[in-house]
């Protein structure tokens, strides 16, 4: 994607960001920024000028919450996208989507996937300190992704062989596991636990203190809130809290290969559908 693309989808995003803000300050739901736009706030208070999207992080109280209050709150025009309701059946955590807008996204398979402009809202569960019980809600995880077939590219041939393998086998299963799976997280009772972001693939522990405190923060002119420690949570993402702002030619973005905030990306199909019907 070209530069000049991200300055419209950026607005998107910043949209759609305001929205999740409103949903979630009217419903006492805390979030934050997470990955990259923690970073960008750090570094630009808004985006790494070069990064396509807005992550947000939740607790597991707080994204139910907000899932649930979603259903009947988000204006007309914008959905959930995530495995739960059928939307993506490869999503395990929440993409908040603008269906008025196109987005073509190249997953790291080469799978093309046209949906409208989104920013994604994961999800931390509790983790035991236990080290067996631990070690059990990193297995589930790693299973319940074998369920949707993903986390395979870059592995070995062996390892993905398996990965392959339990997904054939647990595939006709993926809704009761995750549900399992689910029910096992939120039921974690555990009184010493730290968080992770379980669901989307990730094991890195987070000590809970982190999700104690928010503040209110200015991305790109709109408000939104922040963990209070993000530098914290900078140096367990990625072991370190010194980011710098030059360039490099591996910093090109790396999702989105076409953008169109005025079209509604279910025309933007029924246009490439019309048109390949026509060449034939």
């Amino acid at each position: 994607m070209k530069d000049n693309q991200l300055i419209p989808l950026h607005a998107c995003c910043l949209e759609i960001l305001s929205i999740v803000d409103e949903i979630c300050r009217k419903n006492d739901i805390y979030y934050s920024l997470t990955g990259g736009s923690v970073i960008g706030w750090h570094l630009y208070r808004g985006f790494i000028p070069w990064d396509d999207d807005i992550d947000l992080m939740m607790t597991r109280e707080n994204y139910d919450k907000f899932l649930q209050i979603c259903q009947t709150d988000l204006p007309d025009g914008y959905s959930i996208r995530n495995f739960e309701n059928g939307n993506d059946r490869t999503l395990l955590f929440s993409k908040v989507v603008n269906e008025n807008t196109t987005l073509v996204e190249k997953k790291s398979g080469g799978n093309i996937v046209i949906e409208g402009v989104f920013i994604d809202v994961t999800v931390f569960d509790k983790l035991p300190s236990n080290w067996f019980q631990r070690h059990f809600f990193f297995v589930l995880a790693k299973v319940v992704q074998c369920c949707m077939n993903r986390g395979v590219e870059g592995d070995s041939a062996g390892k993905a062989l398996v990965k392959k393998g339990l997904f054939r086998l647990l595939r006709s299963h993926a809704d009761s596991f995750y549900q399992f799976v689910k029910r096992k997280y939120v039921e974690c009772s555990a009184k010493k636990h730290d968080y992770a972001e379980l669901l989307a693939g990730f094991t890195i522990p987070y000590e809970k203190k982190l999700f104690d405190e928010y503040v209110d923060v200015e991305f790109e002119g709109h408000r939104c809130m922040l963990v209070k420690d993000y530098m914290y949570y900078l140096k367990t993402r990625y072991g370190k809290t010194e980011f710098y702002r030059d360039r490099k030619p591996s910093d090109e973005p790396h999702h989105f290969i076409y953008v169109d905030c005025n079209l509604p990306f279910r025309e933007y199909i029924e246009r490439k559908r019309e048109s390949a019907d026509n060449s034939m």
